[in-house]
């Protein structure tokens, strides 16, 4: 038997990975995309570090916002600009915050054009959603979405120089944010038992 806590935990794990699609008033539904699957299933079975993932986000997305900037539609934007309100409207609220935010940088991916960098971004986003729901106590959720209006603007005014900057600092921001927390952790970690040898050497000095 699946409690009712663990099937909400599923659904919104689901949703941020592109799995399923939630609308209000009408329900959550299976996402029919021919780029959802081994990508992501590769990403996640090998349990990739958050620091690698983040790596690979930065070799990939400013690039990909840049190509955004240059090829993204009327629609597209539009389409940014109301996940960017939506993304306004989660503050505060962790698990809607990072829906929002994955959906943000999968429509920035497919504004670029490019079916197989739009496959790249589905699979570290999906890999690094995980890792990333530990940032909960740490996100300030204003410098946040201040970044994504950032990227929004330099993707409506067509700069890709802009878009790929504000991608770059709004990656970097967040890496730092799990770099931060991941000191702290270990910070108050139990202090390691001095191993035998160096227990011995003690003795002999």
């Amino acid at each position: 038997c699946i409690s009712r806590a663990s099937l909400r935990e599923g659904i919104v794990h689901l949703t941020a990975s592109g799995v399923l699609k939630s609308v209000n008033g009408v329900g959550t539904f299976v996402v029919v995309d021919p780029h959802y699957g081994s990508l992501e299933a590769f990403s996640e079975f090998y349990n990739f570090p958050a620091c690698q993932m983040f790596e690979t986000r930065l070799a990939l997305e400013p690039s990909v916002a840049a190509l955004a900037a240059e090829r993204a539609t009327r629609k597209q934007i539009a389409d940014l600009g109301d996940e960017v309100i939506d993304i306004c409207r989660a503050e505060g609220v962790w698990q809607q915050h990072h829906i929002h935010d994955i959906r943000f940088h999968r429509m920035v991916a497919l504004a670029c054009g490019n079916p197989i960098l739009s496959a790249l971004i589905d699979a570290v986003t999906a890999g690094n959603d995980a890792k990333s729901r530990s940032r909960e106590q740490s996100v300030d959720f204003a410098e946040e979405t201040e970044m994504h209006r950032r990227i929004y603007r330099a993707i409506r005014s067509h700069n890709p120089g802009a878009a790929r900057l504000a991608m770059e600092q709004h990656l970097q921001l967040s890496r730092a944010s799990l770099t931060i927390e991941a000191s702290d952790v270990a910070d108050k970690s139990v202090p390691s038992v001095p191993d035998q040898r160096e227990m011995l050497m003690g003795r002999a000095v």
